[in-house]
């Protein structure tokens, strides 16, 4: 949701991604996480914007990324020529150029820039890759032991999250009945 977001040109929040449904409430809960966190914030809605709820006098409000939403996915601050509107009014001014390109490229360069760097420091994800990057790299059993996962999460994470998602080349190795696996170069 914020990595959309951060790709739109006032950073609104919806419509939604079309990969995200709202089964059993699900993403109005989350977005309810979002606000809690002040990752996002409510703003009044244009004509075209997708409504999230009213506002005390019946206005409609829409969903907008925070600044501290953009950090933390990784992106920036919003600089002097982004349009994502703050609580006081437009960071910057109603003429500044379409933004939405630089982002997405920033979101782009701060996923690819050094492989693994999207995942947060004291995170799971990133006690994994740290583990990866030795010159050994790290058993099954260490893995598990890193993040209190079973062997089954941690094999799917290597696959899916850093395989597929993040594209990293994890490597496999056998060798005294031991795997071992590592991030190869």
């Amino acid at each position: 949701m914020l990595s959309q977001a951060a790709r739109h040109t006032e950073g609104r929040v919806l419509p939604l991604p079309k990969g995200i449904g709202n089964k059993g409430g699900t993403a109005k809960r989350a977005l309810k996480s979002l606000l809690r966190r002040r990752l996002v914030q409510e703003g009044t809605a244009r004509s075209d914007d997708h409504e999230w709820a009213r506002g005390d006098q019946g206005q409609r409000l829409t969903l907008t990324i925070t600044p501290a939403g953009l950090s933390a996915i990784g992106v920036s601050e919003p600089t002097e020529q982004t349009n994502i509107k703050s609580p006081g009014g437009p960071v910057a001014d109603a003429d500044a150029p379409d933004t939405a390109s630089q982002v997405s490229e920033e979101v782009a360069r701060s996923n690819s820039a050094t492989p693994g760097a999207a995942f947060r420091d004291g995170t799971k994800g990133a006690a994994i890759v740290e583990l990866l990057r030795r010159e050994a790299g790290a058993a099954l059993p260490d893995l598990m032991a890193a993040t209190g996962w079973q062997a089954h999460s941690v094999r799917g994470f290597l696959s899916g999250a850093l395989r597929k998602k993040h594209g990293l080349n994890v490597a496999s190795e056998k060798a005294d009945g031991i795997r071992r696996y590592r991030i190869a170069v």
